[in-house]
Parts: C-alpha cells; structure tokens; sequence
C-alpha cells in the first residue's frame, strides 16, 4: 500500500506529469528512429549503412560546436531570466545564441566539406550542409526546454526530422530512384532543414512572440556557454566515438554492423532522457533559491523511478536481443550477444543517477565537463586498442567501459560539491552527518 500511495504521489507532480509525455514523445521517436534504421541498413547494407552514420557522426559533432554551448545554457539561463522577468536579458541571450549558431554552422559546414573533398568521399560532400540545420535543431531544443515546453522540445528534432526522412526515403524507393549513400543524405538534408524551419516556427509563434517586447542588451555569456560548450561536445563525442573510431580503424562494414547497437542502446536511456525534460530545468530554479532539500527528495524520486524503467527496458532487450539484431539483416546478428554489456553498463548510470544534469544546473559544468572527458578518454583508449582487431565487438566494449568511468567520476564530483545523494539510495551529507 506505501508502495502504490507513493506511485500516486509522484505520478501526481508537475515534473511527473510533463516527464510521463516526455516519454511518450521518446517512445514514438524512438519507434521512429528504430524503423528509419531498419530501412538505412535493408536498402544500403552494412557497408553503406556505415559510410552514412560516419558522416552524420561528423554532422553532429560540428553541430554541437556551432551552438558554441548556447543551446545547454538555455536550460539554465531562461527560467532563470524569466523568474526575475528578465525579458531585455532573456531577448540578449536568445538574440545572441541564435546569431552564434548561424555563423558558426556556416563556417562547420565549409570546413565538413572540404574534409571529405580530400577524403575524396564526392557522394557524401552533401552530408557537410547537414551541420547548419542540425545546429539549429539543437539550439531550439535548448530554447523549449529552457521554456518548459515538452513538446517543442521534442517534436520537431525527434520525431518530425527522422519522419520526414522516412518519408522522403519511401518517395525515393516507390518512384524508382536509387536509394545511394548520395541520395539517402540528400533526402536527409532536405528532412533536417525542414525540420529546423518547423522548430523555429513553432518556438516563435507559440513562446518568444507573447513575451513583452524589450531591447536585447547583448551581454554574451560566453564565460557560461564555454564549459557547456564542452560538456555538449563531450557528450555527444562519447555517443559518436565508437563510430567515429571504427570508420577509422575498421572499415564502413564494421561500423554498419555496430549501428543497430549504438540505435538499441538509446533504449535503456529512454526513461533518464524524458525525465531530465522536465527535471534540469527545476533543478536550477531550486538550486538559485538555496533548496537543497528539495533537490535531494526529488533527485531521490527521478533515480529510483528512472532505474526502474531502466532496468525493464534492459531485460526486454536481452531477451530479444537476437530478434532485434535480425531486423536489420542476418549479418548484424553476429554482434548480437555482446548487447548485454551494453544493457549493465546503462543500468549502472541510471542507478548513479542524474549526476550531469545536477553538476551543470548548479554551476559545476567544470566539472561536469571533467567527468565527461574521463569517460571520452576511457572509451578512445579502449577503442583504438580493441576495435582494429574485434571490430563492432571491440566498440561495444569500449562504449561500456566509458560510461561506467564517466558515471562514477560525475557520482564522486556531485558527492563532494552539492551534498546531494544522486544514486538510487538518496541518503543526503546532511543524513549521514546526523546519522
């Protein structure tokens, strides 16, 4: 009875509530992304599967440099501003954040381009342009959740853009046009443009436009974008790495074959990542208002559930690990039973709970970013010793060993800082002391 008057109470709050649509909005995105995958890995095979997830691989990451870290200081900075009803400060920031992103796209998009010129990669020099929209897509991102809007945080970069590229896809196959490495981020591009178009719409009819006017100050706030600058780059590095690193190391097949595990894995995080929607956001609200005990009650309530789910999603993928892994063609099945290794390492971080958001709401993004580079590093070095002679093996390998040190390098750095318990146990400094 404690057990489901507690499942009440927490369905019942408002992070609760915008976390539970947050997640269903990941689960349609997820679906969606599952298929578009199934589709990228039928159509090109492994080989073509892999050439293409290298070069959105690089997309990404020169992506996340073009926000210049302005897309994760929104999460922190909007509620902030908005609490003090901020709005010249608010319209200085977005101003600033949004002229950044445009011109550093641009300069990401020549530098990706003449990259694979000389990689003499000329069918995926298309695949450079995918920078601009893709920064774009972040940057919005960072807008809505710093608003509290779910939806726009998600809708357009989670479930449009890899539906709109399904879609473009299946017009592509029904009309009899080949579907090539070319063609496929052609039709991606035009999917992601789109998509940023619909984000930027929806974010300034629906949250700016009826916010009182006032004249920026244009104040930047580089000293606070920079170590989020880095912390994003570092954690979608650690996501890309494994990728990056078998196009490398071992060849376009190889890094075809470890995509369906690098698309599986998102699974076990669907729960943690739905959740921080809602969560970052009111973390530093409580953190600028000095309630650490507020923080630990509900840091406390996001592990347990979150670890929960977590270790659900796990022990539905092992069990159809091989079933999953079939989907996409015979040849991915080969690398199916290292999948559980992957499972552990993701049910480890969502028992050390949400330690990266909590370091970066509180003003601790040093050492957010430290702890992220320690995981980096871990998994690089255990990548470029293992992949070139284990292939997608090595990589899942080294993607598990990264996670573990970057969880506990965040677990002790939150310990010693905040005095909060962000693990599953949820004992606060204050307890123990008294204890």
């Amino acid at each position: 009875m404690r057990l489901v008057r507690a499942a009440r109470q927490l369905q019942s709050g408002p992070i609760a509530q915008l976390s539970m649509l947050s997640l269903l909005l990941r689960l349609f995105s997820i679906a969606i992304v599952f298929a578009l995958s199934v589709a990228t890995a039928r159509l090109l095979g492994p080989r073509g599967y892999g050439a293409v997830a290298w070069v959105i691989s690089v997309a990404q990451l020169m992506a996340v440099l073009s926000t210049f870290g302005f897309a994760a200081l929104a999460v922190k900075e909007i509620p902030s501003r908005l609490l003090k009803s901020d709005y010249s400060e608010l319209s200085s920031h977005l101003t600033t954040g949004f002229r950044i992103t445009l011109w550093l796209s641009i300069t990401g998009a020549i530098g990706f381009f003449l990259i694979l010129s000389q990689r003499n990669n000329t069918n995926l020099t298309v695949g450079a342009l995918l920078t601009i929209p893709l920064a774009f897509l972040y940057l919005f991102r960072g807008w809505a959740q710093g608003f509290k809007s779910v939806p726009l945080a998600q809708i357009p970069g989670e479930i449009c853009r890899p539906l709109l590229v399904i879609t473009s896809i299946a017009l592509l196959y029904f009309t009899g046009v080949s579907v090539s490495e070319h063609s496929f981020l052609t039709a991606s591009l035009f999917s992601y443009s789109l998509a940023a178009l619909i984000a930027f719409a929806t974010i300034k009819f629906k949250v700016i436009d009826p916010l009182p006017k006032s004249e920026p100050k244009f104040k930047p706030d580089f000293h606070q974008s920079l170590p989020l600058l880095g912390l994003a780059f570092a954690a979608v590095l650690q996501g890309e790495i494994n990728t990056l690193m078998l196009g490398w190391l071992a060849g376009s097949e190889e890094t075809g074959l470890f995509q369906p595990v690098a698309r599986i894995a998102p699974l076990m995080l669907l729960a943690v990542e739905a959740t921080s929607m809602a969560y970052a956001p009111r973390v530093a609200e409580l953190w600028r208002g000095g309630d650490r005990d507020r923080i630990q009650n509900l840091t406390t309530k996001f592990s347990r559930t979150t670890a929960g789910l977590t270790i659900l999603f796990g022990l539905a993928v092992l069990v159809m690990s091989k079933q999953l892994m079939a989907v996409f063609g015979r040849e991915f099945v080969t690398v199916s039973g290292i999948i559980w290794v992957v499972v552990a390492a993701q049910v480890l971080n969502a028992c050390c709970g949400p330690v990266g958001a909590l370091l970066t709401m509180t003003g601790h993004s040093k050492l957010a970013l430290a702890g992220q580079c320690a995981g980096l590093i871990t998994n690089a070095g255990l990548a470029y010793f293992l992949v070139p002679t284990h292939g997608a093996i090595g990589a899942c390998l080294s993607m598990a060993g990264g996670i573990i040190v970057w969880n506990l390098a965040m677990l002790a750095a939150v310990s010693a800082k905040l005095q909060v318990d962000p693990t599953i146990f949820g004992i606060s400094q204050k307890s123990r002391s008294a204890v």
